[in-house]
């Protein structure tokens, strides 16, 4: 496939310890807030991924004139059950990522290299205090049922 940066996944998966390709599904969306959008992807291999707290999955997502671009998001639960993973996608501007998760649809195929990243929160860590809503995502590490709350934004709770 063409990508900007000319690398496909074997090549990131050989840079990425415990990292592998994947091949996934959208299988449902959900709007979490008018900014974020919940996309769960299922998969052969999901179940028996690796994930730490704050890792992400590096999705090619659809782009013009490209095959893809691809685009970091955090992964936000691992269902091994179902072998279906949640991401939380910003939806800011009007780039790729953006496009995608506004647009996917149950069925939609993208690829992925992941898990991979360099944070990584500790367990049992019940919040960590954001500024930025694009890091949302990432950092909010919670239990069910526990909120959050942004400066000047409404409060919004993990169902």
């Amino acid at each position: 496939m063409t990508t900007p940066d000319g690398e496909d996944a074997a090549m990131l998966v050989a840079r990425h310890s415990g990292a592998r390709a994947l091949d996934l599904g959208v299988v449902a969306t959900q709007t979490r807030t008018p900014a974020v959008r919940r996309l769960r992807l299922g998969g052969e291999g999901l179940a028996d991924l690796d994930v730490q707290p704050g890792q992400a999955l590096m999705v090619e997502v659809p782009a013009d004139g490209f095959d893809h671009f691809r685009r970091r998001y955090t992964i936000r639960h691992l269902d091994r059950e179902s072998s279906a993973v949640d991401l939380d996608v910003i939806l800011h501007g009007d780039g790729p990522g953006a496009r995608w998760a506004r647009t996917a649809r149950s069925g939609d195929r993208v690829g992925a290299v992941g898990p991979r990243g360099k944070i990584r929160l500790a367990d049992g860590a019940a919040r960590v205090a954001v500024e930025e809503a694009d890091l949302i995502s990432r950092f909010s590490r919670r239990s069910p049922g526990e909120c959050f709350r942004l400066s000047g934004t409404p409060s919004h709770c993990r169902s």
